[in-house]
This record gives C-alpha cells, structure tokens and sequence, in this order.
C-alpha cells in the first residue's frame, strides 16, 4: 500500500504505544494490518481505534460479522 503523505511505522522499528498496539494484534489479530499501520503516525488514535475494534472481537456470543458491524 502506497502513502502520499507519510510513511506507516513497519512493526520492526516501532516503541512505545505503537509497539504495544502492534504486539495485541499480532497476539490476537494475527498481525498489523495495513488499515492498523496507517494509524501509525497518531499512536493515541492507533491505540483507541484497536481498542474499540478489540472489544466488538470479545464482545459477546454472536457471529464476528455482528460483532464488527
């Protein structure tokens, strides 16, 4: 994936908060995924977008799809 304005942080060189973020989806989410990395440059807003999309994954009994949705 190509971005104009800046460079996605690759999971290698990342600290901090953006480190930790990449370390719970690669435990649970199989990885950054590139919609992840794209927060990157933000590691406050990384870190809320992954934990509302973390907790509709735990949340409950239904299918992944309602979850998400």
């Amino acid at each position: 994936m190509t971005y104009r304005f800046f460079t996605p942080l690759p999971a290698k060189t990342a600290t901090g908060l953006t480190a930790e973020v990449y370390g719970q989806l690669r435990e649970e989410f199989l990885g950054p995924a590139p919609t992840f990395q794209a927060l990157s440059a933000v590691p406050e807003l990384l870190a809320a977008t992954w934990a509302l999309m973390r907790e509709a994954l735990l949340a409950g009994d239904t299918s992944r799809v309602d979850r998400e949705l």
